[in-house]
């Protein structure tokens, strides 16, 4: 595959869920759901972060010379804004672990979830910054692979925490939810979330030793004509990156606004659930 090749393809495979996402705010807007929801929130994010992801794999394609810091800064930040996106999706199963009691946990969890977030926002962007600050590559590429690392590391123990919550549940819960899908479905695509995220944070921390993988992308080199995008690089973006998002999709796709959903409920929502209503994910068909 050629580097140009490749570039545009993958350009070409998020600006197709962009539109994907597009098309789901489009619905949002029509069906006037809540403005401060698990959903909005997902939508709102990749409508954010996959923007940048196209900048940067056309940059690739294009000759020119950029800042070191303007490329590095296009590639760590949807790192942050990806843990933003999955970890409103642990909101939403959390809310299904504690539906009986959420207005008691909802503030605690909201708390120390937004820490989390805020401590991965200052990471990277302190990280990203340090390209100008005078260390050798190899430190620098150390603390950027450590700091990439954890955040997926987290993510992971995140979903795996929630799915081993919601696997817990009792038979007789179902009897008062609805899923977007059969549970185990939901069930499979939030473990398979779990993995990859994990896959990933492994994939960071090998790179520190260049001999345990191939050639990883070198963002250093980017300002070159002819940027080392190659077949590994190309599938290890579409394993680590387009199909979590196309897994996130499935979850969230054309929800019914015509019924109670919790992805569809304000976060700041008081009343308790009613009999029947608890999770009406509702996805249509």
């Amino acid at each position: 595959m050629q580097t140009d090749t490749g570039g545009l393809l993958l350009a070409l495979m998020y600006s197709l869920l962009y539109l994907v996402m597009v098309y789901q705010a489009m619905l949002i807007f029509t069906y006037r759901h809540k403005l401060v929801s698990v959903q909005n929130g997902i939508v709102l994010l990749c409508l954010l972060w996959i923007p940048l992801r196209i900048i940067f794999w056309v940059k690739t394609t294009i000759p020119s010379s950029w800042p070191t810091t303007v490329v590095i800064f296009l590639y760590d930040l949807p790192a942050a804004l990806w843990f933003n996106t999955f970890s409103l999706l642990t909101v939403f199963t959390a809310q299904v672990i504690h539906w009986r009691r959420w207005r008691d946990v909802r503030g605690a969890y909201m708390f120390g979830l937004g820490f989390l977030n805020a401590a991965t926002w200052a990471a990277t962007v302190v990280v990203s910054s340090l390209s100008q600050a005078h260390l050798s590559i190899k430190t620098f590429q150390t603390i950027r692979l450590v700091t990439l690392g954890v955040i997926y590391l987290s993510m992971s123990m995140l979903l795996g925490w929630h799915g081993i919550k919601f696997q817990t549940l009792g038979r007789h819960e179902y009897m008062h939810t609805q899923l977007p899908r059969s549970p185990l479905v939901f069930s499979l695509c939030n473990t398979l979330l779990c993995l990859i995220f994990f896959a990933r944070s492994i994939y960071e921390f090998c790179s520190l030793n260049q001999g345990l993988l191939p050639p990883r992308l070198k963002l250093i080199q980017f300002n070159r004509e002819h940027p080392p995008l190659d077949w590994g690089i190309f599938w290890i973006t579409v394993t680590f990156q387009i199909v979590p998002t196309v897994i996130l999709v499935l979850i969230v796709w054309k929800v019914n606004p015509r019924r109670n959903s919790l992805l569809c409920e304000s976060f700041f929502a008081t009343r308790s659930p009613r009999r029947g209503c608890v999770l009406c994910f509702c996805a249509t068909h």
